[in-house]
């Protein structure tokens, strides 16, 4: 079996180094790898460059788009120019009867249209979230909405397969679109299970995110204002220089620790008892579920693809996202069945979002695809 992966738009293996994100992207393809013994692609958004990362994944074979096509400086004609990337892909690599997929929605055209290029082929379009729900809690203008529509519309069309991370945008998606609903598939984000962690740790607070608007952070200050409890944030982003002002402003004990890759946040989260995330949005979040599989409390907002995930006072701690929702709870934490919490949260984990149990699911949805 082939499986040809496309990256996320305008995303190269070395943005995945970057970001830290490499090793734990790398790991499914690894082991879908070791359990069916396909050969499987890349194609990247990047240049020569990313072929240094071919001695770390030799079983990979990497194509890196703009090793074979200019890269224009300007975004927009670079835009337009990838409309042709699937008719100068088809050059590269014209295989039959193989499994195309792209790592998000956005991007998903370039895919597209490969396919249709090369035709005998089967394609999944993932999505990590629904980038068409993120665009409108971010009060994009009406015409970018449009445009996001349209991109989950067509995209959803003309795949075969088309997965979502979380069972509110199955529903969704089936609902408001006119489209074939078996394509539909929910399929979450996956985790390495190890060891339960035991029930020390660090008293302070650690969250995980882009320090930007969604993440809500400034609530998060807020709420622990004059508390003698810290957080520890790990994480970068536009905001850092104003979060860091409000810490101050609002005399909150927030740490500011910068960006760790995957491995190095996995470390650090099992430092701590309490994970807490205080996001407006999610989609499927993979440090929550990480937080859960380590044995470390998660403590979560009360929003609808959080509460799929979390029960109360069962798997984890929800609350609302009103002025001193949080703050109150955090002062009540020594009344909860931690234990409790903690070992259903790793059971809860180990049953629907383990790697082994997720790579044999999507090899299955392959397997399908192909007969």
């Amino acid at each position: 079996m082939n499986l040809i992966l496309f990256f996320t738009y305008d995303t190269s293996l070395q943005d995945w180094k970057k970001s830290g994100l490499f090793e734990r992207e790398v790991k499914l393809y690894k082991n879908i790898i070791s359990t069916t013994n396909s050969k499987i692609y890349f194609i990247t958004y990047g240049d020569e460059s990313d072929l240094i990362y071919s001695n770390e994944i030799p079983e990979i074979e990497i194509i890196p788009i703009y090793k074979y096509i200019k890269k224009n400086k300007n975004s927009l004609i670079r835009m337009f120019n990838s409309i042709f990337i699937g008719y100068k892909l088809k050059k590269i690599i014209n295989l039959k009867n193989s499994i195309i997929k792209t790592n998000q929605l956005w991007g998903s055209w370039v895919a597209i249209i490969y396919k249709l290029m090369t035709k005998k082929n089967k394609l999944i379009i993932r999505t990590g979230y629904d980038l068409l729900t993120f665009k409108q809690y971010q009060n994009k203008n009406f015409f970018k909405i449009l445009l996001y529509f349209f991109l989950t519309y067509i995209s959803i069309i003309l795949c075969d397969c088309y997965t979502v991370t979380s069972r509110i945008d199955e529903i969704k998606l089936k609902k408001f679109f006119l489209v074939n609903k078996k394509k539909i598939l929910f399929l979450p984000n996956w985790v390495e299970v190890k060891n339960h962690k035991n029930d020390n740790g660090n008293d302070n607070f650690v969250s995980v995110g882009r320090l930007e608007e969604q993440k809500n952070y400034e609530f998060l200050i807020k709420e622990f204002s004059n508390l003698d409890i810290g957080v520890d944030l790990i994480g970068e982003g536009s905001l850092r220089n104003h979060l860091k002002d409000k810490s101050r402003e609002c005399n909150s004990k927030i740490n500011f620790l910068g960006k760790f890759s995957n491995k190095e946040v996995l470390e650090k989260i099992q430092e701590y008892k309490y994970f807490i995330l205080t996001s407006k949005y999610e989609g499927n979040p993979k440090t929550l579920l990480e937080a859960m599989s380590l044995g470390v409390i998660v403590i979560a907002p009360n929003i609808p693809n959080i509460s799929e995930i979390i029960k109360h006072n069962e798997n984890g701690i929800l609350f609302n996202l009103k002025k001193n929702s949080l703050r109150n709870l955090v002062k009540i934490l020594d009344t909860f069945d931690l234990s409790k919490i903690r070992k259903n949260a790793y059971g809860y984990i180990k049953t629907n979002h383990s790697l082994d149990y997720l790579t044999k699911k999507e090899i299955s949805i392959y397997k399908n695809l192909l007969r």
